[in-house]
């Protein structure tokens, strides 16, 4: 499990701090991200993502329901991710409930691009069929 808590310096005050942990539901991983995912917080991001893809996961969640912010370079890393994953036959879903995430997806029309959900039981069972139509295959 890799936990990379995180806050930034900006002209010498500390800001948000952004959590990054995976989990294992016993069939898919789970990215959980609190806080907010910017330019000084999104390698905390990328490295998460990239242990995952590093281990040969293509079947992931990233669960934001605890995040208050996404900028431009979270959305750039997890489209980069999304692409990956799909190149190798597999999917990348997210979770989140909150209207100024879900702002951020809708005005980029990443929205249409992602999976998403807005509960974590609910992106948990669509995981787990992505998991068992890819093994059938």
């Amino acid at each position: 499990m890799l936990e990379q808590p995180g806050a930034h310096l900006k002209g010498g005050e500390c800001c948000v701090e952004a959590r990054i942990n995976i989990r294992n539901d016993g069939v898919v991983p789970v990215v959980d991200v609190s806080g907010e995912i910017d330019l000084y917080t999104s390698p905390k991001l990328r490295a998460a993502l990239d242990e995952l893809l590093a281990t040969g996961q293509v079947h992931f969640l990233v669960n934001l329901l605890d995040t208050t912010y996404l900028d431009s370079t979270a959305l750039s890393i997890l489209t980069s991710v999304l692409k990956h994953v799909q190149g190798a036959g597999g999917m990348l879903g997210l979770v989140f409930n909150q209207p100024q995430v879900d702002r951020m997806f809708t005005i980029t029309g990443l929205k249409d691009v992602f999976p998403t959900f807005i509960s974590q039981a609910e992106a948990l069972a669509a995981a787990r069929a992505w998991v068992n139509v890819a093994s059938k295959e």
